[in-house]
């Protein structure tokens, strides 16, 4: 392997850890999202809760019902986005490893038989 192919090779794991990177970045933001959305829930919540019992069939109950059942729904979808990076990380890190396991495996041999070359000339 030259050292045009290493370089590239290098630049690929580079760059998939900058990927993996920006995935876990993504990661955080979305579970403060989700953070946000639980927070929001629960007031909406707590201000669904302390309605007095002659407003319990209105219109606002009805919304605030409705707007508590849709946040819970955000929080799901953030919860399965949050399990799906989650294995993209986990998929991506082992396909990190195994490429760079699999360059040292060819490297390995060939940087060793570069240096055998070049002690039976000196």
């Amino acid at each position: 392997m030259n050292a045009a192919r290493r370089k590239a090779i290098d630049e690929l794991i580079s760059t998939l850890q900058g990927i993996r990177g920006d995935l876990e970045n993504a990661k955080s933001a979305l579970e403060d999202a989700k953070d946000n959305l639980e927070t929001i829930k629960d007031e909406e919540q707590e201000y669904r809760d302390n309605m007095p019992e002659n407003m319990a069939s209105s219109d606002r109950a009805s919304t605030a019902e409705e707007a508590i059942s849709e946040l819970e729904n955000a929080e799901s979808s953030a919860d399965e986005a949050n399990d799906a990076l989650d294995s993209l990380i986990s998929t991506l890190e082992d396909a990190i490893e195994a490429a760079a396991s699999e360059i040292e495996n060819v490297l390995g041999p060939i940087e060793d038989a570069e240096a055998g070359a070049e002690n039976a000339k000196g």
